[in-house]
Order: C-alpha cells, then sequence, then structure tokens
C-alpha cells in the first residue's frame, strides 16, 4: 500500500496505527482524534448476528 503524505508533506501513519491501538486497548467502539493541523476519526465496524427465522412447532392433530 502507498503510503500518501498529507498536504503538508506529513506522513501521520504511525499516529494512526497509536490511536488504532488505544481503540483496541480500550474496546472502543469510535475514537477522533483532533488538532488545529489535523482530524483523524477511527471507526469499529461491528457486524450484527443475522437474524435467524424461526420454525414453527408443529401443531399435534
Amino acid at each position: 500500500m502507498a503510503k500518501a503524505p498529507n498536504k503538508d508533506g506529513v506522513d501521520n501513519t504511525a499516529l494512526v496505527r497509536a490511536l488504532a491501538d488505544i481503540l483496541d486497548d480500550a474496546g472502543l467502539a469510535e475514537l477522533e482524534y483532533e488538532t488545529t493541523d489535523l482530524s483523524v476519526r477511527l471507526s469499529r465496524v461491528t457486524g450484527a448476528a443475522a437474524p435467524v427465522a424461526a420454525v414453527a412447532a408443529p401443531v399435534a392433530a
């Protein structure tokens, strides 16, 4: 994967990795970090279990 520096020519990969580690360690679903020059929002997509249709019990005759 190619690294693209931001408009100031700064590569923030290490910062984003550190924020992702914090997200994992704290068990957070979302984390936002903002400075005057940078705004980062990390979000973990948690998939919900697919609903399962209930099967009706057979009726005794």
